[in-house]
């Protein structure tokens, strides 16, 4: 690595004194290992410093216990714990930083603190431990539930930092007590109200998406049936690596592929969440040493490699495929379409074609009988009674809409228009007039109708 950073490392001064302030400029050599042994994948690697790791790359604390996976469920998707040196140290590093090509880049932080009354780094930082840990434990499409875990020196004076923030932002949180412990509860203003609950327990401030999961997370703790305490953890540690690590990632291949396949494959996802053969947790542990850094982890080639392996070639196969629906659905859509405009036509003459998705649509009040306004010529999935012109209908990812060209309220010509909903489900844009010829372009979305002239020019879709 020194070699590297010699020939290929920052020409210019500023960049090369940036660097140098990181501590990353001392990196010696970096190493890779995997191997595959007995259905095992153990990977190691390290990155090796000239001499101690300084700045940013001195973050990273050296492996100690981690007292917050006692509030992380077993039932996690994911959870990544971190020990950081001292987070005063920290804030003034990351402060030189800033500062150095930029004298002023702080400036808004002297003028918020001085609103706020309180001082970022001897009300915050100073009164935090330095262990931080990211619980989630739902996936989209389900409403997330998520915890931040803190580890503090000063629980009073952190609630008292938290307080002030909040009086000068004029959010008053509510209070519960409940079993000697004080619940704050903030709500969150939005399209979607939300509440966001918070306590400290045990030198730990927890954060909750809500008072149920901060709850869960307190009752895991006292009831020994934590992540820490379930023996997945420590069963899915790297070989020869005890407990005390400096950072941890915790994973539920399982919930991770089903994240990657719900948007194209809801039924997939879910059947991949319900199944019940074997899943081994994925845990990739960092030990912060006094001269280098080194990753270590192993996983079942089987549950996770091939989870994944699977998700990759699968997701984007599924993608392509639903997009090839999509599209061959819209085709014939705009076909349907094209025999609705023609029989329009003949029934009421005076009309001409019709000059919306509506009119060709059935009666919105339920009504079976046909006329100029509603012709019941295609079903509502296609013809809402929204559908009128100027507005886009949605079926199976693509929208449509039909534009006219009328003259004494009699429509000599229309142009369908059939558009992805978005680049995920379909990649061609189609369109047809009263030559009945289905039309496509590749390209995204549009964003308004087409043109008679713009329709017939593109390439008849064979």
């Amino acid at each position: 690595m020194q070699t590297i950073l010699k020939k290929e490392g920052p020409k210019e001064e500023k960049s090369r004194a940036m660097l140098e302030r990181t501590g990353f400029s001392d990196m010696k050599y970096l190493v890779w290992d995997h191997k595959s042994i007995n259905g095992q994948e153990p990977s190691q690697f390290e990155l090796r410093f000239t001499g101690p790791r300084r700045g940013v790359a001195s973050w990273l604390a050296a492996p100690g216990p981690m007292g917050s996976l006692d509030f992380v469920s077993p039932k996690a998707a994911i959870a990544a714990s971190i020990l950081l040196k001292d987070p005063q140290q920290i804030y003034d590093d990351a402060a030189e930083l800033a500062t150095a090509s930029n004298p002023n880049a702080l400036a808004f932080l002297a003028q918020m603190e001085q609103g706020l009354k309180l001082s970022l780094r001897e009300d915050l930082f100073a009164r935090l431990g330095g262990e931080i840990t990211l619980e989630l434990d739902t996936l989209p499409p389900q409403d997330p539930v998520w915890k931040v875990l803190l580890r503090t020196n000063d629980p009073r004076g952190l609630l008292a930092t938290l307080k002030t923030f909040f009086v000068a932002s004029r959010i008053t949180p509510t209070e519960l007590d409940e079993d000697g412990i004080t619940y704050y509860t903030l709500p969150i203003p939005g399209q979607k109200p939300l509440e966001v609950s918070y306590a400290i327990v045990d030198g730990y401030l927890i954060v909750a998406s809500s008072h149920a999961a901060l709850a869960e997370a307190i009752r895991l703790h006292h009831s020994g049936k934590s992540l820490a305490k379930s023996g997945l953890l420590a069963a899915s540690l790297p070989p020869g690596n005890s407990g005390d690590a400096s950072a941890l990632l915790y994973e539920d291949p399982r919930a991770m592929a089903a994240l990657g396949l719900m948007n194209v494959s809801p039924e997939l996802a879910n059947s991949l969440l319900k199944s019940t053969a074997e899943n081994q947790p994925a845990v990739v542990a960092v030990y912060g040493e006094e001269t280098a850094l080194r990753e270590a982890s192993h996983s079942s080639g089987v549950d996770f490699g091939g989870a994944m392996v699977v998700a990759a070639i699968a997701i984007p196969n599924l993608l392509r495929a639903r997009m090839a629906a999509n599209e061959g659905g819209a085709a014939a859509s705009v076909r349907t379409l094209n025999v609705a405009q023609v029989t329009y036509s003949n029934m009421y003459p005076e009309k001409g074609y019709a000059r919306d998705l509506a009119t060709l649509g059935p009666n919105p009040n339920g009504s079976n009988d046909s006329s100029p306004q509603h012709a019941s010529l295609i079903d509502s999935s296609l013809a809402g009674a929204s559908c009128t012109a100027g507005e886009w209908c949605i079926k199976s990812g693509y929208r449509f809409t039909i534009t006219t060209a009328c003259k004494l309220q009699k429509c000599r010509e229309y142009v369908i228009t059939a558009t992805p909903v978005s680049t995920g489900t379909g990649m061609r844009n189609l369109c047809s007039t009263s030559d009945a010829v289905v039309r496509f372009q590749l390209g995204p979305p549009l964003d308004s109708p087409l043109r008679t002239a713009e329709c017939r020019s593109w390439a008849p879709l064979q």
